[in-house]
């Protein structure tokens, strides 16, 4: 008896789930096109992306020329020749990443002491170049002078950055950690809203004189109150804790509050589309999956391919991020921030748009 009970309840179940297109759809169909895609992600990065590095060769020598001859067959380099001064003032502006300077009688250092010195001139809020171009330059200079002089290393390399204020990797992820908890919360605000339409809630408020744009309001007010709450604890440990810089606090409150209107926009537009909790799970890791990767909240999109990039210049966000990160520490942004925020208000825009013209009670 029981286990005919049983049985019964299986079949039951497994028809109420079938029955639920959006979340067979996730279920059987989205996971291979997600394998799918992450394949082909994994093999755009077979194609390096390639870093602009400037080279001041103060002299003509075996040493100089092996250099720059290796550093233009690297692919991870895009190499750029010229004097000091405009190389510097081309890393300043923040068209290169580094220059590496190799200075007048490097080749008669070498000869006469048996040792020289090569100088790379770097940003130091730059997380491309202390992570990945200071490092390849190194390698690059060690292996041309192992190739010509042996196996004992004679020059040093002597890294100086263009800016006096350092930037530690806890200055980069912090604004990103921040930005990608308001991303979470307010796409996860979604999940609510369909578990109260699926348990008949919003139909009862909407035999009462609320209205649907009163729903979302008191919708967004709620989590634009929780995501305050969240920030400044999150903020109270970066700071205290792990020692982040945090300026020009006012501007980040205010991005803060208009990426909360951002993500809570897309999480009611989203909630649109789902008739039960079940199927929202999916919906929600397909939203916030991409831009956990690609947004440059834990990574610099500089690492990423190409073709990466360009779908990153999709997610808002990465404009959120970038905005944060432009604000809380002061470090050169990768793009204007009146583009960050015009995208992001036209994030708030489309999304409540979209929700209020989508909204069921039921």
């Amino acid at each position: 008896m029981r286990t005919s009970g049983t049985l019964g309840l299986i079949w039951g179940f497994s028809l109420e789930f079938i029955r639920d297109r959006t979340a067979m759809f996730f279920t059987f169909v989205f996971p291979p096109i997600f394998t799918v895609v992450v394949g082909f992600i994994i093999g755009a990065f077979s194609q390096p992306t390639s870093h602009p590095v400037g080279l001041v060769a103060g002299e003509d020598s075996a040493h100089a020329g092996g250099i720059t001859a290796a550093i233009e067959a690297n692919p991870l380099f895009a190499l750029e020749v010229g004097d000091l001064a405009s190389q510097t003032a081309a890393l300043d502006d923040g068209d290169l990443k580094a220059v590496l300077v190799i200075p007048p009688g490097f080749a008669g250092a070498l000869s006469e002491q048996d040792r020289a010195q090569v100088e790379i001139y770097y940003d130091n809020r730059d997380q491309d170049a202390i992570r990945v171009v200071i490092p390849a330059l190194s390698a690059i200079v060690d292996a041309v002078d192992r190739g010509l002089a042996g196996n004992v290393p004679r020059i040093d390399v002597v890294t100086t950055p263009n800016t006096t204020r350092h930037l530690s990797t806890i200055d980069f992820v912090g604004p990103g950690i921040i930005s990608f908890s308001i991303m979470q919360l307010g796409v996860f605000s979604a999940i609510n809203l369909v578990a109260r339409r699926e348990k008949k809630v919003l139909k009862r408020v909407g035999a009462t004189p609320a209205t649907r744009s009163m729903v979302l309001i008191a919708g967004i007010i709620q989590r634009v109150i929780i995501a305050a709450i969240q920030a400044s604890i999150q903020l109270v440990i970066l700071v205290v804790g792990f020692g982040l810089d945090f300026f020009n606090p006012l501007a980040v409150i205010g991005v803060l509050a208009l990426g909360t209107l951002v993500f809570v926009g897309i999480g009611f537009t989203a909630s649109s589309f789902a008739r039960t909790e079940e199927a929202m799970f999916p919906i929600v890791q397909l939203i916030s999956l991409p831009m956990f990767v690609l947004a440059g909240v834990f990574f610099p999109l500089d690492v990423f391919p190409q073709v990466l990039q360009w779908f990153a210049n999709l997610l808002p966000l990465t404009y959120m991020a970038d905005a944060v990160r432009q604000l809380m520490i002061e470090a050169d942004g990768r793009y204007d921030m009146w583009l960050n925020l015009a995208v992001m208000l036209a994030w708030v825009v489309g999304g409540f748009a979209v929700a209020v013209w989508r909204f069921s009670w039921e």
